[in-house]
């Protein structure tokens, strides 16, 4: 049943009460707001934060019932988080390969992405990579993973070797590897 009809149906049954009925019509604003990609949540917050403030307005004796307690059956069911699996076909993985090796764009991305299938580690520790953790004599970098936090050794093969001392003449003087485009001292904020 959709919600604007049980306010309806609600009013119907109960005539005396029909004012009473239509109050979370006036609070139904706060969880309908949010759109985009994050509105599940947004609107689930907001919700968390409405209970908690009339528990208190309610234990305060500032108001006898919580109005907004029925906008929960009336919040849009959050929607279901896709997750992309990784290519495991080899004329897919080839075909991903040559497109980011094909990358016409600034010589810090295209690095990046030559580098990110050697190095075989998420992109957000790739983009996070400072240059205080490689070691280009010994040809090896040394970093603590972000989300599992144990100490992680990368070998360098020859391939990155090379692109990392072309890299460090454009970017060796700064903190980050791939630096942002608008600073040297911000990493970049492409997606990870």
């Amino acid at each position: 049943m959709k919600a604007k009809s049980r306010v309806e149906t609600l009013s119907r049954l109960h005539p005396s009460r029909s004012g009473a009925a239509r109050r979370p019509r006036r609070h139904r604003h706060f969880v309908d707001a949010p759109t985009g990609s994050r509105s599940g949540s947004v609107a689930s917050s907001g919700k968390l934060a409405a209970r908690l403030m009339f528990a208190f307005a309610i234990a305060a004796g500032k108001c006898k019932r919580n109005p907004a307690a029925g906008l929960s059956r009336a919040l849009a069911p959050k929607k279901k988080t896709i997750h992309f699996p990784a290519i495991t076909d080899p004329q897919k993985f080839g075909e991903l390969l040559r497109t980011m090796d094909g990358y016409q764009g600034t010589f810090t991305v295209c690095c990046a992405l030559r580098l990110a299938p050697l190095f075989a580690v998420r992109p957000g520790e790739l983009r996070k990579a400072k240059w205080a953790e490689f070691d280009l004599h010994n040809a090896e970098w040394r970093f603590v993973a972000s989300k599992t936090h144990p100490d992680h050794i990368v070998p360098f093969s020859r391939q990155a070797l090379a692109i990392l001392w072309k890299l460090h003449q454009l970017t060796g003087t700064g903190q980050y590897v791939f630096p942002s485009a608008r600073s040297a001292r911000a990493r970049p904020s492409w997606r990870g």
